[in-house]
């Protein structure tokens, strides 16, 4: 789940557009008096039961944040297959993505995200008094998300939300075995990372996210000093928004400790926790070679007659199926693209798996079967849709069993012929959300988890009858990735709170403990004598075999609800949710979505322009609605350079399927003419409209990223001047059309890749004035090449342009690259080149003061080259040195350059600073760092 920090858009009017829904729905509302709850058309009583459990949160006693959030807007977005929540503000909302992971714990995705995600309502609107409420009234909402971004981590953010499900249920990720097993392996075998590590991760080590992390703080928190611990920082960080660290300094006051000697206490207690191991005399060997200590994992080990399949992730390469033989040498198999939860279904010839399938709208996607041949390295699309989960290959490999939900949010176990992808048998279930269905070795029955409103249960169901026998039925524990063998169900469970490995005897009804792993483990495989599977380390999952593993098991031992302290208590200082189908009606009515497109959130003395995300002095007011479909900005701005005035309109849409942007500027001027040889007074207003349609196409297919969008534009100017006595009207219009095209084909990228190892990105347009006097055009054509570099994480880049213009008509900007360390020359035609070498030099994780911390430094070997009108050259080489880094203990990545230019035709040097901010690292949009700018 995401909480949305409104510190980008405080910073530069970029604020957060969370995607748009298809345009064909038509949406609906409910309302009450906390809530606006907007859904798309025919899910009228999943809507209501939101809207009960978010009220049913809502009316809960608040005893560790002690606020009550006035009304917000709620938007349910059941198309996507993302499974996600977010509360943004500038503007206010909150938007929930209905469809539930498989890898769900033992608690309905509806009532996990009404407890979640209304946790952050109540932190954003805690922040709403004191001077941050005078903010407010300045700066509009932006100050409150700007305050929060400034001020709090995002491991209190998410900590603190993680605490309360916990805390108000009987579930909650702090009762999964799991959720600390990341941070507790770092600090038992790799020792306690700094505090900026712990906060802003590392290119180098793996460091557990801010959820788990937050987690831990916050309730080790509460649990040492008081349950108002942080309800005193939010009050302290609200009424002091000017002090330099309000956070820390309230957390000071209160425990004694600075925040990063309370996180260092805090981790000690972690790092001083035992390993609870029962004695097992099992042989477990390690099964890859690796004499790296990188992170990597390997997933859902399989056994084939070759050796065995697995899925590998790493930090260095992108995610790919891999081969391993006996003696633990791995080879490439296939990369896929994004491959849900990790795993797949294989035999000795072929790999299954669900992969995800975008389109141009954000907020609806699928998830598609696909098919990949061992022995003819073939790859084939079962599905070119739909909303499939889990699919696994029968015995005899003429079926497959999946999970799949509706637009509806309807589960059901589905049948689907091999060949055909056909549907022939599916299994409705009214209550029950369905997850990780395995077969029977037989083919005729199949092993699933069913989540409920009650718990977690185990199934057995006849494929034939479709009787169910329950194993496991209601349960408050976690259990997950049932496999049904030969020797009956094995299922990961907790034991002494740790995820290991059990097994149920079908014949017998009795239990026994397969594995006794110190952190936790994920997706075993059984074979007849052998059983593979992945334990987790701090450097990653690992594949672990063992072949005693049904004559040495641990009788008795069945999988036990998780029992920690820490969760306990937060129980006992929270107020218990109590959920229940709705029991009252909720009115509905239309929404209808062009009345609402204005909705003016924010508001700046200043004149904030989203398009160039530039600052400078006059007054904004911000708009955007609730669905992100409108974006508006308006306000007046005063170049003070230039000596003039600007009233400006941007506005973007993005409802439609194409994208359209307009933009006007109003400007007035007046300056003296000679007439009559006196200077006489001229005045006029200067009007420019910008119209652009976007039309993006996706293509995108296994690894690789393909767009194809073609462009239409249209800009007018009007020179309005005022009637004199001494000046002939003399308006001028200038209209100007503009058509392009845009595509790229971009390989996925690793996390330390600085660009795609393979790809290609080209840009062509035209732009024409038609008429009068200033008629002209201009044609540009570019395009970047994207290679492999010598080692992991390197790059070569080429760049290469075509211009040519009038020069009697328009005077059109340059729109190629210059060489480094020149400026553009006007000329009829230009040729434009670039080669460069990038390449990460050193991961640091160097801290100073708390104020600087660097993760990476990069350097980038350049040579450019371009011609004006084939008599003219610009020639440079250089280098650049990079730091990618953190300031102030802000969360937003900064990047900032040095660069080194040696102009050969001029024999001189040259040096330029550079720098960046990276907004999407915000939300973890990895898919949009990857694809370059135009």
């Amino acid at each position: 789940m995401l909480f949305c920090l409104g510190l980008s858009g405080a910073s530069f009017g970029q604020y957060y557009d969370s995607g748009q829904d298809p345009f064909r729905l038509k949406w609906r509302q409910m309302n009450t008096n906390r809530f606006q709850l907007i859904y798309p058309e025919g899910i009228d009583s999943l809507a209501a039961q939101y809207l009960w459990n978010l009220e049913s949160v809502a009316q809960q006693e608040k005893r560790t944040v002690t606020y009550f959030p006035k009304h917000i807007p709620v938007v349910l977005h059941p198309n996507t297959i993302i499974s996600n929540g977010e509360v943004g503000w500038a503007p206010k909302r909150m938007n929930l993505y209905l469809v539930a992971p498989q890898d769900n714990y033992f608690q309905p995705w509806n009532e996990q995200l009404s407890i979640h995600e209304f946790r952050h309502t109540v932190q954003l609107s805690k922040l709403n008094q004191g001077a941050t409420r005078f903010l407010n009234l300045l700066m509009g909402e932006q100050a409150t998300g700007f305050i929060l971004g400034w001020h709090i981590p995002l491991w209190f953010v998410e900590g603190d939300a993680v605490c309360f499900e916990t805390g108000s249920s009987q579930a909650g990720r702090g009762r999964v075995p799991d959720f600390n097993m990341r941070l507790k392996a770092q600090v038992l075998e790799k020792g306690i990372y700094s505090y900026p590590k712990a906060i802003f991760g590392s290119y180098k080590d793996f460091v557990p996210n801010r959820y788990e992390l937050g987690y831990y703080l916050v309730a080790n928190g509460r649990n040492q000093f008081s349950n108002s611990l942080w309800d005193q920082v939010l009050d302290k960080v609200a009424r002091s928004p000017i002090h330099p660290n309000p956070f820390s300094a309230s957390i000071k006051k209160q425990t004694g400790f600075s925040e990063r000697n309370f996180y260092m206490q805090s981790m000690l207690g972690l790092h001083d926790s035992p390993i609870d191991r029962v004695k097992n005399e099992k042989a477990v060997k390690q099964v890859v070679n690796s004499n790296s200590n990188d992170y990597v994992n390997y997933y859902n080990p399989t056994k084939t007659d070759d050796g065995m399949v697995a899925f590998k992730t790493s930090y260095s390469s992108i995610p790919a199926f891999v081969s391993i033989d006996a003696n633990g040498n791995e080879k490439l198999l296939h990369q896929p693209g994004y491959v849900f939860d990790n795993t797949f279904s294989a035999n000795d010839s072929l790999l299954i798996w669900n992969e995800f399938k975008n389109t141009r709208w954000e907020n609806e996607n699928f998830s598609r079967i696909v098919v990949y041949n061992l022995r003819t390295d073939k790859l084939d699309y079962l599905t070119s849709s739909g909303r499939i989960f889990y699919s696994r290959l029968s015995p005899g490999a003429d079926a497959l069993l999946s999970v799949e939900v509706d637009e509806k949010i309807n589960w059901t176990l589905t049948l689907r012929d091999f060949k055909t992808g056909e549907v022939f048998k599916q299994f409705a279930f009214d209550t029950i959300q369905p997850v990780q269905p395995d077969w029977a070795p037989d083919g005729k029955s199949a092993v699933f988890v069913g989540i409920s409103f009650k718990g977690k249960s185990l199934g057995l169901v006849d494929l034939v009858s479709e009787n169910i026998r329950w194993i496991l039925k209601d349960e408050s524990m976690e259990f997950s990735q049932p496999k049904w063998t030969g020797k009956g169900i094995v299922l990961k469970g907790a034991y002494k709170n740790t995820s290991n490995f059990f097994l149920y005897d079908l014949t017998q009804n009795t239990w026994s403990l397969l594995t006794d792993e110190p952190y936790g483990v994920n997706e075993g495989n059984i074979t007849e004598n052998s059983f593979l599977y992945s334990t987790y380390t701090s450097d990653g999952f690992k594949i672990e075999c063992t072949d005693s593993a049904f004559t040495k098991d641990l009788r008795g031992i069945k999988p036990s609800a998780f029992q920690l302290k820490l969760a306990d208590n937060l129980q006992q200082e929270e107020t218990q949710v109590v959920f229940s189908l709705p029991h009252q009606s909720y009115p509905s009515k239309e929404y209808h979505r062009f009345s609402h497109l204005v909705n003016i959130h924010s508001w700046a003395p200043l004149a904030i322009r989203v398009d160039n995300q530039e600052v400078g002095l006059g007054l904004t007011l911000l708009s955007q609605d609730v669905l992100s479909t409108s974006f508006l900005s308006l306000g007046y701005q005063r170049h003070e350079a230039e000596a003039y005035d600007e009233y400006f309109i941007d506005y973007q849409y993005k409802g439609f399927y194409p994208l359209l942007d307009t933009k006007y500027s109003l400007i007035p001027f007046s300056s003296y003419q000679p007439r009559d040889s006196i200077p006489r007074l001229v005045e006029g207003v200067q009007h420019i409209i910008t119209q652009t349609w976007q039309v993006p196409f996706y293509f995108n297919r296994g690894k690789w990223y393909r767009l194809v969008q073609p462009e239409l534009g249209y800009n007018l100017a009007l020179v309005d001047y005022k009637p004199n006595l001494y000046f002939e009207d003399q308006n001028k219009y200038i209209h100007q059309i503009n058509a392009g095209l845009y595509a790229y084909n971009l390989m996925k990228q690793s996390y330390r890749d600085l660009y795609p190892k393979w790809g290609q990105s080209v840009y062509v347009t035209v732009r024409n004035v038609p008429m009068g006097s200033y008629a002209g055009s201009q044609f540009v054509a570019y395009t970047r090449l994207y290679f492999p570099g010598l080692a992991a994480n390197h790059s070569f880049r080429v760049y290469a342009g075509f211009q040519k213009q009038d020069q009697t008509g328009w005077p059109f900007y340059n729109k190629l690259a210059t060489p480094r360390g020149y400026y553009t020359l006007s000329s009829a035609q230009m040729l434009s080149t670039r080669a460069e070498y990038a390449f990460p030099l050193v991961y640091p994780d160097v801290n100073y003061c708390e104020l600087l911390y660097i993760k990476r430094i990069r350097t980038n070997l350049f040579y450019d080259v371009a011609s004006y009108d084939n008599r003219y050259w610009q020639q440079s080489v250089g280098i650049e040195l990079g730091y990618d880094f953190h300031a102030l203990r802000l969360i937003t990545p900064f990047e900032l350059s040095f660069r080194y230019a040696y102009q050969l035709s001029e024999q001189s040097h040259f040096f330029e600073v550079n720098y960046a901010v990276n907004f999407n690292a915000l939300y973890g949009n990895s898919e949009k760092n990857s694809i370059p700018d135009k």
